[in-house]
Order: structure tokens, then sequence, then C-alpha cells
């Protein structure tokens, strides 16, 4: 997870355990009006939120494991796969 500018590793979330943190954040992605996903090395769906899902017309569990040129045109494939890891 992510911290802000300026503080110490840790410190985004305060003084919460792992769990509280996981919640908040799983709270914030999907409270967000973007469509927020991520995938596996190979281009397959591993975590999608509440907008991918509404957005797609897929339910979670359809899109979780499958290639996301099953919601993408083949150009926006092609750019993902030649976009450079981001970390």
């Amino acid at each position: 997870m992510g911290t802000r500018a300026g503080a110490p590793d840790g410190e985004f979330w305060g003084d919460v355990d792992d769990e509280v943190a996981l919640h908040r954040y799983r709270t914030l992605v999907n409270t967000i009006d973007d469509g927020v996903y991520q995938l596996d090395s190979d281009g397959h769906f591993v975590a999608v939120n509440d907008v991918i899902v509404e957005t797609m017309g897929y339910s979670r569990d359809e899109l979780l494991g499958e290639h996301v040129s099953l919601v993408l045109t083949d150009h926006d494939v092609d750019r993902i796969g030649r976009s450079p890891a981001r970390t």
C-alpha cells in the first residue's frame, strides 16, 4: 500500500493492524468513481472494483481469472502489454 508524501513507511493508514488497513484500502478502491483492476503478469484479472463489475456487465467471479481481452480491444491490450511496470 502507498504512503503519503513525506510520511515514513507504514504510516499511511495510521497505527492499525494489517486487517484494518486492508479493509480501509478495499473501501477506498470501491468508493472511487473510476474503474480499478489488477492484472497478473499474463494479463488475467486478479482484482476488480465494483465500478469495473458494473461497467463491464460481468460478475466479479466471471471476470477474475479471465484475460483482459475479454473486455478490451486488441489495440488496448497491446498498449497494456507494452506499458512498463509501475512500482
